[in-house]
């Protein structure tokens, strides 16, 4: 299901949940032993939420690349630094939690 989404998503031009679907996919495929398709999937979401400067996405996707132990690119402190001041949310929280390991 998460690939025909990713599909339809790619297919439909409307792009605004890109990124976050891909992220989907790519732990739907990490529980499911497709390693390369999740590694492959992490970067075209990585690569996605960059482009559309989509603060959240990025944030998710990096905390996701944390939880599966790819910490290839994950700086967390400048992706906090995309949100504006007094933004307040429970990924925000995480990843402050993660930084003050």
């Amino acid at each position: 299901m998460s690939s025909l989404a990713v599909r339809e998503a790619r297919e439909s031009g409307l792009h605004c949940w890109y990124a976050e679907i891909l992220r989907i996919h790519a732990d739907i495929c990490r529980h499911h032993d497709q390693a390369a398709e999740a590694e492959a999937t992490t970067t075209l979401a990585r690569e996605t939420a960059k482009r559309q400067g989509a603060a959240l996405w990025s944030l998710r996707i990096k905390l996701d690349m944390i939880d599966s132990h790819d910490l290839a690119e994950v700086d967390l402190p400048a992706t906090l630094a995309a949100f504006p001041a007094g933004a307040d949310l429970p990924e925000m929280r995480r990843a402050q939690a993660v930084l003050a390991q």
